[in-house]
């Protein structure tokens, strides 16, 4: 991609939009694209589908090494972080690359106030009926919901940088993010209380009702119930009962490290398929009027016929 083929991308101008950033001031280098900001020496950091991967300031004189030192920390792997500390369980060998590319291969459609979701992965939906695979749909929407949170704290981030303030680092925040989840859940759980989402949300500052992430926290809470051996009770939504002590537990660690397969397809491969799968359903839609168009001319054909005949009955 050059750099005229970007700056013309209209779906970069409007990410650049939600930062109040003008698109010309970008450049890019290999995987990253640096947006340089009114603040001197601070950048809003894109990956090459214009997720937002960092808010950071250089501090090197070469902007193509302080794009080059963000992408590796960005990408390696959690030994890296900062003080050596890994996320917490079930994502220790998640970096912040992972979360954000899962993130956007999945998508997740609420229904029912968040009660029944369908999830889309690499293009596809899935049934979430079927109790079949259902920890790895909801550790898929734990993904999605710490990557949802991340967006929202570099928006944060950029802002009170710009004021002069300064913040925490993303790996910090979403560590922190994760603990305050599952001892909100945990919390609820010892007292033989269903975790709702406004509990979840409530936890970590935020208002259950400006944001439309229930199915996503019902899932997460499921999930936890699950591990700690519970689930809600029949005929009684707010309270806990034990399930059968001889249903295994998922290894939450294992199901992460399965999640990351999904990247297995290049975003080449996903663009591919997702192409041919917007043909195949233009061209159902098609067939389907050409069958109605078909069904409608030989209906008028046929009462037209029987008209004629009538018609001619009366002669």
């Amino acid at each position: 991609m050059t750099k005229n083929d970007l700056i013309n991308d209209f779906n970069f101008r409007q990410k650049c939009g939600e930062y109040g950033l003008y698109w010309e001031n970008a450049e890019i280098y290999g995987n990253v694209i640096l947006i340089n900001t009114p603040i001197e020496g601070l950048y809003v950091i894109f990956d090459k589908n214009y997720n937002t991967i960092g808010v950071e300031k250089n501090e090197y004189q070469d902007e193509e090494q302080f794009a080059n030192v963000f992408y590796e920390r960005y990408s390696e792997f959690t030994d890296l972080l900062p003080f050596g500390e890994s996320f917490d369980y079930p994502f220790q060998n998640y970096t912040l690359k992972n979360f954000i590319d899962l993130a956007n291969r999945v998508d997740i459609l609420e229904s029912n106030h968040g009660h029944s979701i369908s999830t889309k992965i690499n293009g596809e939906w899935y049934n979430r009926n079927s109790q079949e695979n259902e920890e790895y749909f909801q550790l898929l929407s734990y993904v999605k919901f710490i990557s949802e949170e991340i967006k929202m704290y570099f928006l944060l981030s950029y802002h009170m940088q710009a004021m002069g303030y300064e913040m925490p680092d993303v790996y910090s925040y979403v560590r922190a993010l994760i603990k305050n989840v599952n001892a909100s859940i945990n919390y609820q759980i010892e007292n033989n209380h269903r975790p709702w989402p406004a509990d979840i949300l409530s936890s970590i500052g935020q208002n259950n009702r400006k944001l439309n992430f229930d199915g996503m926290l019902y899932d997460i809470a499921d999930l936890l119930m699950k591990q700690n051996g519970v689930k809600v009770k029949s005929g009684s939504p707010d309270s806990l009962v034990e399930i059968d002590s001889s249903i295994n537990k998922a290894d939450l660690s294992i199901l992460s490290d399965k999640l990351l397969k999904i990247l297995d397809l290049s975003d080449e491969d996903l663009g591919e398929k997702e192409r041919n799968m917007d043909e195949q359903f233009v061209q159902h839609q098609i067939e389907s009027l050409m069958q109605w168009i078909t069904e409608d001319i030989d209906d008028e054909l046929e009462h037209g016929h029987v008209l004629q005949k009538k018609k001619n009955n009366n002669n």
